[in-house]
């Protein structure tokens, strides 16, 4: 075969790999997504919990590239303070040498079969986990079959003098093969196919230990790349989580860089084979750099802080919470987007306190500070949907979707609330500025009512930040009885107009407000009937922000 031909089947199986390595990613991440939020927000201060948290969600996704991502995206967002983080990394640099290990089996003959079986479970079984475990099943063949196209031509390349003479050149010279490791993988953000194929490389022959290595230590550095484009536009803390990254992999990489003869005859006695020899220099490079710096880790903080300083600056949480890089994960995602409108609920709730406020002694200053948080609301609602609208696209389980269908109705009952109680507090001030007096009895309707749906706020905010089905069943009740009362007050009011106690403007401005009032109970009810119908949502301990 031509020099073009081994290229373009070279190349051919780098996009079979990734692909693979996509599909396989996503279909874990449907069957355990849930658990890889969990796990990575309930990582504690103690570093060998954060390190094993590290290792766990990276061998989820086999990525230590999306876990990071995901990582620099908690931190931004304050859900994980820089100190836990840094114990995190730790741990997704073991998890990223679980791929490498695979391949070191020798099972690439089965990926025909793997993708077969994967492809027919995931496209013709309507069992959602059925369908995720062959999503998982054809990535891992598609990965195979991508590593059997580049050994074909790695094997061929054993017999050009050219390559082989290039390759030795890595031994020789270790820091060739560092910096070649390192810009490859930085250019597909993948060290787990950088490290496949140097373990290809390793079985077919082509290459010895003393070259693989230094290829091998540059993969750690280039897997940080992603990361460092991740943290661009966030926060400083997110910034610093990004350079921890870089910086423990680069002391990591010179610690074995001055030692790499010692380090080969140690890796040598692990295992008969090459290729496994390879892959476990991968995981004994990562488990002793662990072990070695993890009780640094308050001083590798210093370092970062010293670099990279500056104090933290507040930015914009509407825009903060909902990082897009969440999207990779839509468990993750949904979770940000439910706290998004956590924010929105109780904000509405504020808005409605501070019209109470103003309808009993009227205040310009209170008055603007309602519409601007009914701005506030808008921007929110515009921002929420547009990123449940992105999510909408990835790959998604049938509860997710049912997720995302479920949040588009209560943002827009949200929004209308606000819009709602934009317009009494500007009747309110057109009663203020007109002196427009209500007649006594109208007045306590107004307020009592007022107080009622004040009471469903209560129950709605719990009911939504708690799911809890109980709250929603008494925000029921409430909303039932705002319907009642309502229809007995505007009894009330027609006999005051009968009787000629009311006054034309003082009328409009009344029954306004009660029909503004009876709205806001029906998208509250609107709400307590989503959590209602949908119990399992959300189920478990909520997450609440960490100061960073």
């Amino acid at each position: 075969m031509d020099i073009k031909g081994i290229i373009f089947h070279f190349i051919g199986g780098i996009a079979l790999f990734l692909y693979g390595m996509f599909q396989m990613s996503d279909g874990l991440e449907k069957i355990a997504g849930h658990r890889l939020k969990s796990i990575l927000k309930n990582a504690s201060s103690n570093p060998f919990k954060g390190m094993v948290t590290g290792f766990t969600a990276t061998s989820i996704l086999q990525s230590s590239s999306i876990v990071s991502v995901i990582l620099i995206g908690l931190v931004n967002a304050k859900l994980i303070g820089l100190e836990n983080a840094v114990s995190i990394i730790m741990g997704t640099n073991i998890g990223t040498t679980v791929t490498a290990q695979i391949i070191a089996f020798k099972v690439k003959s089965y990926a025909l079969l793997m993708i077969g079986i994967g492809f027919f479970a995931f496209y013709f079984y309507k069992n959602e986990r059925v369908k995720f475990w062959g999503k998982i099943l054809f990535g891992l063949g598609l990965i195979f079959l991508g590593m059997m196209l580049m050994s074909k031509e790695l094997k061929v390349l054993r017999e050009n003098a050219r390559v082989i003479g290039l390759l030795t050149e890595f031994g020789k010279v270790p820091l060739y093969g560092l910096l070649a490791g390192a810009v490859f993988t930085g250019i597909v953000q993948s060290s787990s196919l950088t490290t496949s194929m140097v373990v290809a490389m390793g079985m077919q022959g082509l290459i010895g230990l003393e070259a693989a290595v230094p290829l091998i230590l540059g993969a750690n550095i280039g897997t940080c790349v992603t990361g460092l484009i991740s943290c661009i536009g966030t926060s400083m803390s997110a910034k610093r989580t990004a350079f921890v990254h870089l910086f423990f992999n680069i002391i990591g990489v010179a610690m074995f860089f001055f030692v790499i003869p010692p380090f080969i005859n140690v890796v040598q006695h692990t295992a008969s084979d090459l290729g496994r020899q390879i892959a476990n220099a991968h995981t004994i490079f990562n488990v002793v750099t662990t072990v070695i710096l993890m009780p640094a880790i308050p001083l590798l903080i210093k370092l970062v802080k010293m670099i990279v300083p500056s104090e933290e600056v507040a930015l914009d949480t509407e825009v903060n919470v909902l990082d897009k890089r969440f999207l990779s994960v839509p468990s993750i995602a949904l979770e940000q987007a439910y706290n998004e409108i956590t924010r929105m609920i109780k904000l509405t709730s504020e808005m409605f306190a501070d019209l109470i406020n103003l309808n009993q002694h009227y205040k310009e200053k209170l008055f603007a500070l309602v519409l601007s948080k009914e701005k506030t609301v808008d921007q929110m609602h515009r921002e929420v949907n547009s990123y449940l609208t992105q999510l909408s696209e990835k790959s998604l389980s049938d509860e997710e979707s049912a997720q995302i269908s479920a949040f588009f109705h209560v943002i827009d009952d949200i929004e209308r609330s606000g819009d709602h109680i934009e317009k009494m507090v500007v009747l309110v001030k057109s009663k203020s500025n007109h002196q427009v007096k209500f007649s006594e009895a109208a007045a306590k309707e107004v307020s009592r009512l007022s107080q009622i749906v004040r009471e469903l706020y209560v129950y709605i905010n719990e009911a939504w930040q708690k799911w809890n089905s109980q709250a929603a069943r008494k925000a029921l009740d409430v909303e039932d009885n705002i319907d009642v009362v309502r229809r007995e007050y505007l009894k009330h009011h027609l006999l005051r107009q009968q009787m000629g106690l009311c006054a034309p403007e003082a009328a409009l401005i009344y029954t306004e407000l009660l029909r503004r009032l009876e709205r806001l109970g029906d998208h509250s009810d609107n709400i307590a009937h989503v959590i209602l119908t949908n119990p399992d949502f959300f189920s478990g301990v909520k997450s609440t922000p960490q100061a960073s």
